[in-house]
């Protein structure tokens, strides 16, 4: 769909799109039909409901394609839900707790954290609180925070330094070599050189 024009819409033939079809399904926004001999009836389908979005794929569904489609859905957004992690999780306040003494920051103007975009979706009623976390240490020295419901991985995010004062940081760390190793401030800005991210990952 146009994002500034809802209904200037190009359909892939796939009813579930149509408004004015009986078989559209509130929030979804993309998808392919199919067919061969071999593969049967087949459709892939993308929808978003209050903030989760699910894709179905059916394959050789034999003219119940829509119908199994639907089904799926609706046991999706029946029994689960996505949490933006940051209003639950305690790391950026865990992290900068450990970069202080009696308040006060040893590392002024940074922090660790989380992209604030981070989901991890859950059986519908299950609490954040029985999600474990692990920390994972990359190849190219940076580093994701794991979330696990069970033995089940429901999300991840990047551990990312946080510049609070903007350009003042980036100065102080070109200014004070222990202060740059530390936060991994320079690596971080080259990263983000080369692949344009918004937050900088940390580089150790």
């Amino acid at each position: 769909p146009d994002p500034d024009d809802p209904w200037n819409t190009v359909y892939p033939k796939h009813s579930m799109l149509k408004r004015n079809s009986d078989r559209y399904y509130e929030g979804a926004f993309a998808g392919k039909t199919g067919y061969t001999s071999s593969a049967g009836n087949t459709l892939v389908t993308a929808c978003d409901r209050n903030g989760m979005t699910l894709v179905v794929t059916v394959m050789n569904a034999h003219n119940n394609h829509y119908n199994d489609t639907k089904r799926l859905f609706d046991y999706g957004y029946d029994n689960f839900e996505s949490l933006y992690v940051n209003d639950y999780d305690d790391t950026a306040s865990m992290v900068e707790e450990d970069l202080s003494v009696f308040g006060i920051s040893l590392v002024e103007g940074v922090t660790l954290g989380i992209d604030e975009d981070c989901k991890v979706t859950i059986p519908r009623g299950g609490e954040f609180a029985d999600i474990t976390k692990e920390l994972s240490l990359l190849e190219d020295g940076s580093a994701r925070v794991i979330y696990s419901y069970g033995d089940r991985a429901v999300g991840s995010s990047a551990l990312s330094v946080i510049p609070f004062g903007g350009d003042s940081v980036l100065e102080e760390a070109s200014e004070d070599p222990l202060f740059d190793r530390l936060t991994g401030i320079s690596e971080a800005e080259t990263a983000e050189t080369e692949t344009g991210p918004e937050s900088l990952e940390a580089a150790g």
